[in-house]
C-alpha cells in the first residue's frame, strides 16, 4: 500500500532540532515555522494533517499559544506532537492526547 503525503507544520526554532525534523518528514509535505505567531498565521490559512509543535520556543510567545490557537483554528482535528526540553510544561494534555481518538 503506497503512503499518502501529509501536510505537516513544523513548529521548532532550534537549528539542530529543525534537521532532525525535516528529515525525520522528509517524504512528505511540511513547512517551518520559527515563532508562534508564523505559525498561527500558517495555521490561519492552510490544513495541516500534524502539527510538530516545540513548546519551548524563544521569543515573546511559546508553544502554549500555538496549541490554543489550534484548538479554535480550521486544523482543530490536525494531530499534535509536543516536543520540548521544557520539563514544566503547562499544557492542556487532556486535549492533545484525545486527539487519537
Amino acid at each position: 500500500m503506497a503512503q499518502s503525503t501529509l501536510r505537516v507544520l513544523i513548529v521548532e526554532d532550534g537549528l539542530e532540532r529543525q534537521a532532525i525534523l525535516k528529515n525525520l518528514f522528509r517524504e512528505h509535505a511540511w513547512i517551518m515555522a520559527n515563532t508562534a505567531k508564523r505559525a498561527n498565521r500558517l495555521i490561519s490559512v492552510y490544513d495541516f494533517d500534524i502539527v510538530s509543535l516545540d513548546y519551548d520556543l524563544d521569543g515573546e510567545e511559546r508553544g502554549d499559544v500555538v496549541a490554543e490557537f489550534i484548538k479554535r483554528s480550521r486544523n482543530a482535528n490536525a494531530k499534535v506532537l509536543v516536543h520540548s526540553m521544557n520539563k514544566d510544561l503547562d499544557i492542556d494534555w487532556a486535549w492533545v492526547f484525545k486527539r487519537g481518538e
